[in-house]
């Protein structure tokens, strides 16, 4: 039984990769998802912002990256191939408002669209607080 439908941003999918407490709790999330506990969403772009950090910042070979991506494709998440150019004025909206970057308020456009919470680790995205809350 599904209890909870939930977009995730790339701080919660990088955060199965991380130790401590973040990465506990990114890791439960990941395990609610496998078990059908919980309907995760993310857009499509998640892929390349999860390559980008994965290769530029992390510094992880491409064995390693790719293995990633099938374990974010195969954990039961659903993605969102909703054009941007069909959301483009709404994500604008969401930047200025909220004066967020225009991936993040892309996540959170998704989040609003499905009347869903977004799960991030983002300190400015959890200020957001109608629509964002941290994993726990």
């Amino acid at each position: 039984m599904i209890v909870d439908n939930l977009v995730f941003d790339a701080s919660v999918i990088l955060g199965w990769l991380e130790e401590g407490r973040q990465g506990e709790a990114a890791r439960v999330i990941h395990s609610d998802v496998i078990k059908g506990k919980i309907s995760a969403w993310v857009p499509d772009f998640v892929f390349v912002e999860v390559m980008n950090i994965l290769y530029w910042k992390k510094k992880l070979p491409l064995d390693d990256i790719n293995a990633f991506l099938d374990r974010i494709l195969t954990a039961g998440i659903q993605v969102d191939d909703t054009p941007l150019r069909l959301e483009i004025h709404n994500v604008l909206l969401l930047v200025v408002r909220y004066r967020i970057s225009a991936y993040d308020a892309q996540y959170l456009r998704l989040a609003q669209r499905l009347n869903a919470k977004l799960v991030s680790f983002d300190k400015e995205l959890l200020q957001i607080k109608e629509w964002v809350v941290a994993p726990s």
